[in-house]
């Protein structure tokens, strides 16, 4: 099929399954539930006429959007009709050579949904479909070949780059439980940046990005929830990681005894500077920060339940501190750049 022949088949569909009337429901059902913690859209550029004209897949990312906040009804998850629809309207903008923001966006949606309704193993496909199209666009690293146009604002970048972190970090969670397969996501490059502040964002102001890699956590970064949930991905890839080389035997175990141990300060480190960050000490706890922090316990579940026979043995490998952890005490033995 051709370009201009998906870009109206896309079309065709969105105007029978979302009226114009709808959009502002649809906006508003996305945007209060699944943007507070994969904010990824601009909703600003994405209610620009303009700039919808300009991405064949706008209709396509759309009716993801739909597919991720209506109710099922009687349908199976996997046999939902629009879940059929885009999975096939998804493919043929693919097929058609339709890169762009829009498509590699619905993607992220898709297997949002095949993950949340237990699609397996079409959220590992899906996600991957995704990375090998986020890395053809260069998004993955500032220094990567660019076969495509740069972005001319810095909204548009910042889209690019949270696009980017949340195929990054629904690869590290699918593949908690898939042990051995290899990610579809490239570790960041050392230069790379977090999300800015969700706010500032949404408002259109620009302002400075911050590094991923650091020498320690701190509550008192300039860092948004969205930032701090690619912290925690970027912690349990680590994570996983180790577990796949100690099946592998293909390290000293001394080495991966040392690394766990690290991984497990570093952990409690991070978890406990999103929880300052969010006031959970008060009371004052802020919803988007949760995801960070799940991300955080399910990493800390991983590593404890791949060491817990060797506890049991004999304690080879302490990881369970008696002593209260405290971001200070680790930003001076805790070096997380890479």
């Amino acid at each position: 099929m051709t370009p201009s022949k998906a870009r109206h088949a896309c079309e065709a569909c969105r105007s029978e399954h979302v009226t114009i009337s709808d959009r502002s429901a649809l906006h508003h059902g996305y945007f209060s539930t699944i943007h507070q913690w994969l904010p990824m859209i601009s909703e600003k550029r994405l209610r620009d006429i303009q700039l919808s004209l300009e991405d064949a897949s706008h209709d396509l990312l759309l009716l993801c959007m739909k597919l991720c906040t209506i109710s099922l009804g009687n349908y199976p998850p996997s046999q939902h009709p629009l879940y059929s629809l885009t999975k096939s309207l998804s493919s043929t903008a693919e097929n058609a050579g339709l890169a762009s923001l829009r498509l590699i966006q619905s993607l992220v949606l898709l297997s949002i949904y095949e993950l949340s309704h237990a699609i397996h193993p079409a959220a590992y496909l899906t996600i991957g479909r995704a990375a090998r199209l986020v890395i053809l666009m260069g998004w993955h690293d500032r220094d990567a070949q660019q076969l495509f146009k740069p972005a001319d604002t810095w909204s548009l970048r910042e889209e690019q780059r949270r696009t980017w972190w949340s195929i990054f970090i629904l690869d590290r969670v699918i593949n908690t439980e898939t042990s051995g397969f290899p990610f579809a996501t490239p570790e960041p490059s050392p230069d790379e940046l977090l999300p800015v502040n969700d706010d500032d964002w949404g408002r259109g102001k620009s302002i400075p990005s911050q590094s991923l890699y650091t020498a320690s956590f701190s509550s008192y970064a300039p860092l948004g929830c969205f930032a701090r949930t690619c912290q925690a991905a970027h912690m349990l890839g680590k994570v996983i990681n180790n577990r796949d080389c100690k099946k592998k035997s293909s390290q000293e175990a001394a080495d991966l005894l040392t690394e766990a141990q690290s991984l497990h300060q570093a952990l409690a480190a991070l978890k406990l500077s999103i929880e300052q960050t969010a006031g959970y000490e008060s009371g004052n706890d802020e919803y988007p920060l949760w995801s960070a922090i799940s991300i955080c316990v399910s990493a800390q579940a991983l590593l404890y339940g791949e060491y817990l026979a060797l506890l049991e043995q004999g304690g080879i490998l302490n990881l369970i501190d008696t002593e209260p952890i405290t971001v200070d005490s680790l930003s001076q033995s805790v070096w997380l750049g890479g």
